[in-house]
């Protein structure tokens, strides 16, 4: 009985912080048949490499520096990142990882609120990559890629398929 206590006033305080009653206390009412929406949500997707542009150190747009970004990574333009990501959305367990150029970038969950965002920053790699980023929406659509690759001490390159 006090376990029972114990657990429900747990609950109490973890719904009084978060505003809702997290999936692994909660109970679940959802219909169990065959034809239920699975919270699961696996696929892989392919994104093209578009845009090149400058970023200050911060993340500020710099771009009186594009044009040297481009000339730098110009070559990266219509380069294809395939990212496979796993969410559910239910729990937010979720994970990701992208390969570009036939390197295998594991992501992490970035928290990112009304979007599932996943990045690396730092990772080991040939080139001067700062940070790989993965994000797609809520319903599943306009996923993109961008890769912020290091240049100088004063800015970077971002490499997007927006």
């Amino acid at each position: 009985m006090k376990f029972v206590q114990l657990f429900s006033g747990i609950v109490a305080i973890t719904t009084a912080l978060l505003g809702f009653v997290p999936a692994c206390y909660a109970q679940s009412t959802s219909p169990t048949s065959a034809s239920a929406h699975s919270p699961d949500h696996k696929d892989t997707v392919t994104v093209t490499l578009k845009t090149i542009k400058a970023l200050t150190q911060a993340g500020s747009p710099e771009p009186e520096h594009d044009k040297d970004c481009r000339a730098k990574f110009g070559n990266l333009i219509l380069q294809s990142v395939t990212t496979t990501y796993n969410i559910n959305t239910e729990t937010m367990v979720m994970s990701a990882n992208s390969t570009f150029q036939g390197k295998r970038y594991d992501l992490n969950s970035l928290g990112i609120a009304g979007k599932y965002a996943f990045g690396v920053f730092r990772p080991s790699s040939n080139l001067p990559v700062y940070a790989v980023l993965f994000q797609i929406s809520t319903q599943f659509t306009n996923p993109s890629s961008e890769l912020n690759l290091n240049w100088s001490n004063q800015f970077n390159c971002l490499v997007s398929s927006k």
